[in-house]
């Protein structure tokens, strides 16, 4: 993972149970993620039993729908482990959790109803201890069948009664009804870890007034030069020099750590992201990182001390909002000089940058101002009314470069210039 605080999720995996049982389970979450679960075994029994529900709520849901095989994707690890832990685990869910999980796969059936079905359709049937029921996995997916086949069959080892009623009620319950419980439940937990509503999470984008954040930072500007830090992002500069100096205690680096994973979170739900998205969350994190470091850097005068003060006292979304509307005004100050020079269809670009229809202004660049700017300048546009504005090197192989400073802010108002100019040549 890219951490946002070095060091951090890689002593998770040394911790001893008590110290675990402190680690927010989001925090976990990304630690597995990054290192595979698989690769952590040894991990997964010292969760509590809140960690293990979190684990569920972050990755066996598909936007608002219950995944089975994800959920056993899980379970089979901690089979892999023990048989007693696999029944505990599981009985650690809500009644609800569970039967919402077996129900979309589970179908039984009395010796009677079996022996009407197709000689074929029996054979997929297995019996009950008692062999007046039987059962199938339902799942289309060969891998979920023998994971959902292994996990019954450890259950029945390990307490036959509780297996009967959970595979009697999931065969007979509705599993959406379930689901919809479950649902209210799992909502109001990951709220409270930053996954809001989309419309509530989109505040995140909302100008805040720059002047006014200033004010209750202001202090003499750094004199060091721009020039020492044109390859390295500001916020790994600050967290370098946090740590060096012995700035931040351990909870004050646990709480710097969370609150920008909330404020990622928020921006996962913003952007439709989902949790178990590897690589897009990883973008997300990154986005995080290099726009509250400009907010640091911006707010702090360049000063690195001021800036690790900054992180520990202020709240990530205020330092992420602070960093987007850096990034209007510079988009604004382009945006002010387009309508005169008569681009095709204008009113349509400027209505789309009002929604904040991000990708519909790529896409309406793409299809009606190639002809007119040229692959170059679109191209360079694109990177400045970018949801995450970014700049683009001109080194043999480009490539896309966040704004990650003051450095490289300075950089896109020089490209809004230079795009500036080019119109104005055109004309």
């Amino acid at each position: 993972m890219d951490s946002m605080i070095a060091g951090r999720e890689e002593s998770i995996a040394t911790l001893g149970k008590q110290e675990l049982a402190a680690v927010h389970p989001c925090v976990i979450y990304r630690f597995l993620q990054e290192k595979s679960p698989e690769a952590c075994l040894q991990l997964l029994p010292l969760l509590s039993e809140e960690q293990f529900v979190r684990l569920f709520d972050y990755d066996v849901w598909q936007r608002e729908q219950l995944s089975p095989p994800a959920a056993f994707h899980w379970l089979d690890l901690y089979r892999r482990i023990d048989a007693h832990e696999l029944l505990r685990r599981f009985r650690s869910l809500d009644e609800e959790y569970q039967l919402a999980i077996m129900a979309p796969l589970i179908k039984l059936v009395t010796h009677e109803e079996l022996e009407r079905l197709d000689p074929r359709q029996q054979d997929d049937y297995a019996p009950l201890p008692c062999h007046k029921l039987y059962y199938v996995v339902t799942s289309a997916q060969a891998d979920v069948r023998e994971a959902v086949s292994a996990c019954i069959e450890t259950w029945l080892t390990q307490d036959l009664a509780w297996t009967y009623a959970l595979l009697t009620h999931a065969s007979g319950c509705l599993a959406n009804e379930q689901e919809m419980l479950m649902l209210q439940f799992r909502t109001a937990r990951m709220e409270e870890d930053g996954y809001v509503s989309f419309t509530e999470s989109n505040k995140i984008f909302v100008p805040i007034d720059l002047d006014d954040c200033r004010q209750r930072w202001q202090g003499p500007a750094s004199t060091a030069p721009a020039s020492q830090a044109p390859l390295e992002d500001w916020f790994a500069r600050v967290i370098a020099y946090a740590n060096s100096q012995q700035l931040f205690d351990a909870a004050t680096r646990e709480q710097v750590q969370l609150k920008l994973l909330f404020c990622s979170n928020t921006l996962c739900a913003a952007t439709l992201t989902e949790i178990s998205d590897k690589h897009g969350v990883k973008q997300i994190l990154q986005q995080t990182r290099a726009i509250v470091g400009l907010a640091l850097d911006y707010l702090s005068g360049g000063s690195l001390p001021r800036s690790a003060e900054i992180l520990a006292v202020e709240h990530s979304q205020t330092l992420f909002r602070v960093g987007m509307t850096l990034s209007y005004r510079a988009q604004e100050e382009l945006l002010s000089m387009l309508p005169r020079h008569r681009l095709p269809q204008i009113e349509v670009f400027l209505r789309l940058y009002k929604m904040r229809r991000w990708q519909g202004l790529h896409d309406f660049m793409d299809m009606n101002w190639l002809d007119a700017l040229g692959y170059e300048q679109l191209e360079l546009l694109k990177g400045i009314f970018a949801r995450f504005p970014y700049l683009i090197s001109a080194e043999r192989h480009a490539r896309f470069i966040p704004i990650t400073s003051m450095y490289y802010y300075r950089m896109l108002q020089e490209q809004v210039q230079l795009f500036a100019a080019a119109l104005e040549g055109r004309q």
